[in-house]
């Protein structure tokens, strides 16, 4: 351009390679040892004030254009899990159709670069009439993740698709027909689909897990054990998470679900004597990290033991932990708010780890009831 219809341009505009700063400078004049005057500069720019505009307008819209890349290449991308479909319509086997849609909410969380809508509005979905443009506007999300699970003795046949919101389309999809040994790996080929399709580092993520399907199958029972925040169903989890600790020592999930179904019995029925929980959930959280530092629910639970004993700067340190390690799961920010922050009378805290709570589970009747609480605690009525 500047060679031909631009030659007698005041100014040469570069806007250099991977850089979004524009570079000016004055064209090198065609006849060699010849430099133009100041005044000859200042001049041939105040006859051209239409440049200056463009040029003003040409910064400010780069400057515009670069913040709008930076924000939304940072802004997490946000996804919804379905409760899969168990297809052979046996009750018995709905635990595991629900334990496999909370584990891959679980292994998604921990992606960096994804905002995965919590296990409780997700499950707001089951069995209601599948419509993703209307699921995806009530989880506030952009993409969907819909699946089928058929379980038939020790075969396993797993049919998942990964679903754009605004426009209905398949984005990815996944067919899995393999031995219920290997529903590690499965997960794991998910959660790579997502990635890739979404172009995202899968990063470290949640460990790869070997337990024997035994142990599996029942760790599965105990996460699907419904309403876990009431004294009855959280002991009666308790009790299963023990089976799996007796076939699997080393698994880390089932000290971590211990400690918190613990943690959950020990705060109801004040008449009772909760010595024996209140040893055991710490037991089983320290385990956990033993096992696996990285897996924030053990450090969630660890919170939770550590403010049962009034030790506060510890207790806040493994809530914040945790949720650095997944910062979409809602129940973290509500058991830190709830355990810490309320007690501590750090309302205005606990009000924003609340909100941060909802944005990750929109659907929460739970989450919202506790929201209007604080609400009313920081005197914000309206």
């Amino acid at each position: 351009y500047y060679l031909k219809l631009g030659k007698a341009d005041a100014l040469v505009i570069e806007l250099p390679k991977g850089g979004y700063v524009p570079r000016f400078r004055e064209p090198a004049e065609e006849q060699p040892g010849t430099v133009p005057t100041t005044g000859a500069k200042v001049s041939r720019v105040q006859r051209s004030p239409w440049l200056k505009s463009g040029i003003a307008g040409l910064v400010i819209a780069l400057a515009g254009g670069t913040i709008w890349w930076v924000q939304h290449r940072r802004a997490p991308i946000a996804i919804g899990v379905l409760p899969f479909e168990n297809t052979n319509h046996d009750p018995a086997n709905d635990y595991f159709a629900d334990g496999l849609t909370d584990e891959l909410i679980r292994n998604l969380s921990i992606i960096d670069g994804l905002a995965v809508r919590s296990r409780t509005s997700s499950f707001d979905m089951k069995g209601k009439q599948r419509n993703i443009r209307e699921a995806g506007h009530q989880l506030q999300a952009d993409y969907i993740l819909e699946g089928a699970v058929l379980r038939a003795g020790q075969r396993l046949r797993i049919d998942v698709q990964l679903v754009r919101v605004h426009d209905d389309f398949p984005l990815w999809s996944g067919k899995f027909d393999r031995e219920l040994t290997d529903i590690f790996a499965i997960q794991d080929e998910i959660s790579v689909g997502i990635v890739n399709n979404l172009r995202l580092k899968l990063g470290g993520g949640r460990r790869r897990y070997e337990t024997s399907v035994e142990a599996y199958d029942l760790y599965l029972r105990a996460r699907a054990q419904a309403d876990q925040r009431n004294r009855v169903p959280a002991i009666q989890a308790a009790g299963i998470y023990h089976q799996v600790i007796a076939k699997d020592p080393s698994f880390a999930p089932a000290y971590a679900g211990l400690a918190s179904a613990y943690a959950a019995s020990s705060a109801q029925g004040f008449l009772d004597d909760h010595a024996d929980e209140l040893t055991g959930m710490r037991a089983a959280a320290e385990k956990a990290i033993q096992l696996d530092p990285l897996l924030a629910e053990a450090h969630d639970a660890l919170g939770m033991a550590y403010a049962r004993d009034g030790q506060w700067a510890q207790s806040e340190k493994s809530f914040r932990r945790a949720i650095e390690l997944d910062p979409n799961n809602s129940q973290t920010y509500d058991d830190f708010s709830t355990w810490i922050l309320w007690p501590l009378g750090r309302i205005d805290e606990a009000l924003h780890q609340m909100r941060l709570a909802l944005k990750a589970d929109p659907l929460s009747t739970f989450i919202q009831r506790w929201l209007a609480g604080t609400l009313m605690s920081a005197g914000k009525y309206d």
